[in-house]
């Protein structure tokens, strides 16, 4: 266990309690498909998020900053998936009616949330920069760091999911035909806000 174990959760939760795309895109899903498909899609940005973790302990993370024009590929390709995908939502919303587009299949939406996370090009220089500092030298490495990522990745999780719960009772309350029409809307806005995130993202 690392010494500085306890601020490092603080710092942790601090950081996960400010939106970024993944809450927006979370939010989004909620209030137009249910919280089981906005809990899938944190959990496919909880796996990606894993994956960049287990770069970071493995030192990659240099040489993927290296390639920085791959990242913004990534980058740009994410955020017309996403604009693309608002488009959808906001012409699916149609005034007097209740009746919703067919929720995208859970695959589909499990992808969508890794592609969020994966695309993000701040997540593995912040995780480069931010998960030694909780790390003492003097004791063994290796295993402070996975303690550290299963936390960030537990915490971060919680948080989204907790978004996913709220964003899902929220969606009740909008019942009549009116309210269902700003629902989609709504949902199509937070896809085009998690859009802006990736696009104003930058290393």
């Amino acid at each position: 266990m690392p010494p500085a174990y306890p601020t490092f959760v603080l710092a942790t939760l601090i950081l996960a309690l400010i939106p970024g795309p993944n809450v927006t895109a979370v939010i989004g899903t909620s209030l137009a498909h249910g919280v089981g498909r906005g809990l899938l899609l944190a959990s496919g940005a909880s796996l990606a998020l894993l994956v960049q973790i287990v770069v970071v302990i493995a030192g990659l993370a240099p040489l993927l900053a290296s390639a920085a024009w791959l990242g913004e590929v990534l980058r740009w390709g994410g955020v017309a998936y996403l604009l693309y995908l608002a488009v959808k939502e906001w012409r699916a919303a149609r005034p007097g009616s209740l009746v919703m587009p067919d929720a995208p299949r859970s695959a589909r939406i499990f992808g969508r949330g890794m592609l969020i996370a994966t695309v993000n090009p701040k997540t593995i220089a912040f995780l480069a920069a931010f998960l030694p500092q909780f790390v003492d030298a003097s004791r063994p490495v290796l295993p402070q760091f996975l303690v550290l990522g299963a936390t960030f990745l537990a915490v971060l999780f919680s948080i989204d999911a907790s978004y996913a719960l709220l964003s899902g009772r929220l969606r009740g309350v909008f019942s009549t035909p009116r309210a269902a029409f700003y629902r989609g809307r709504f949902a199509a806005l937070c896809l085009v806000g998690t859009s802006a995130w990736l696009a104003l993202s930058r290393r």
